[in-house]
Order: C-alpha cells, then structure tokens, then sequence
C-alpha cells in the first residue's frame, strides 16, 4: 500500500542572503567597559543622590541592581543592595564612600 504524496515546493534562494546585524559596543571580551575615565567632577551633590534614589528606588529594583560606579580611582561595574549613611552596600558586602564617587549609572 504505498501512497505516492507529492513533494513538497522548494523555492530556489537566487539572491544572497544578508541579514546579520552588527552589533557595537564599549565592552571587550572579558565584559570589561572600556570607556574612559571622565575628567569632569559631579560638582551638585544632590544630583548625584537623586541619581542613587532613581536607582534604589525604580520598579526594576527588588533588592539588588546592577550598576557602574565611576570613582575618583577607577570604574567599577557592582550590584549595589542598600545605602546606608554616606555609603552604598554592594552585595559582596563591600562599603563604597558616597563622597568618592563621581558618577553612577545603570
């Protein structure tokens, strides 16, 4: 009892095919940023509170949020869990002085 089914249409592909996307970043291989330090100082103070209320208090915020903290020394990429006085506490239990940091983002 054999059937003979048709076959299946195979449409013929004639022109290339070029649907890869770049993609660029600032990161390199090992997930290290490689921005450069900015040279400018936050001189407002509020708007850098403001900036770690936003963080700690956003919809995305349980109770951990990854960001990137830029220091008077260095760029650091921490999850950052609570603030506590004039510090932030990361969740390897790391204290990072308020008064250190010049920028933080998400």
């Amino acid at each position: 009892m054999e059937k003979n089914i048709p076959k299946m249409y195979k449409n013929k592909i004639t022109k290339p095919i070029q649907n890869s996307q770049l993609i660029y970043s600032t990161m390199n291989k090992d997930n290290v940023d490689n921005q450069k330090k900015p040279t400018h100082r936050i001189l407002d103070r509020f708007a850098l509170e403001q900036k770690i209320y936003n963080i700690l208090h956003s919809k995305n915020y349980i109770y951990k949020a990854d960001v990137t903290i830029v220091t008077k020394d260095d760029i650091l990429k921490k999850t950052i869990i609570a603030k506590s006085g004039n510090k932030l506490i990361t969740f390897d239990n790391e204290h990072i002085n308020i008064d250190d940091i010049i920028d933080i983002y998400q």
